[in-house]
C-alpha cells in the first residue's frame, strides 16, 4: 500500500517534471523562432518603406504636389510630413545596416 502511494506520488512527480521540461522547451526554442520571424517580417517591410520613404524625399516636388493638392495640407504641414519620412528612413537605413 506504502509502495504504491509512493510509485503514484513519483509518476506525477515524473509527469509534473515532463510538462515543465515541455514548456521550458516551448519558450528555449519556438518564441525565439517566432520572434526571429517576425523580427525578419519587420525588416522586409521596413526596408520597402524605407526606398518608399527614400523615394518621397527625393521626388519632393511630386510629393509637395500630391499632399497639397489631394490630401488638402499646406505647404508647411507638406514638409512637415516630408522631413518625417525622411528620418523614418533614416532609422530604417540605420537598423537594416547595423
Amino acid at each position: 500500500m506504502i509502495v504504491m502511494f509512493w510509485s503514484r506520488v513519483f509518476i506525477v512527480r515524473l509527469v509534473l517534471l515532463s510538462t515543465a521540461l515541455r514548456f521550458v522547451n516551448f519558450i528555449l526554442f519556438s518564441i525565439p523562432s517566432m520572434f526571429s520571424h517576425l523580427v525578419a517580417v519587420w525588416i522586409v517591410f521596413s526596408s520597402v518603406y524605407a526606398r518608399w520613404a527614400w523615394k518621397v524625399v527625393y521626388d519632393i516636388k511630386l510629393e509637395l504636389w500630391f499632399l497639397g493638392g489631394w490630401l488638402q495640407f499646406s505647404l508647411p504641414q507638406s514638409f512637415v510630413v516630408l522631413r518625417w519620412h525622411g528620418r523614418l528612413a533614416l532609422v530604417c537605413e540605420v537598423l537594416l545596416t547595423s
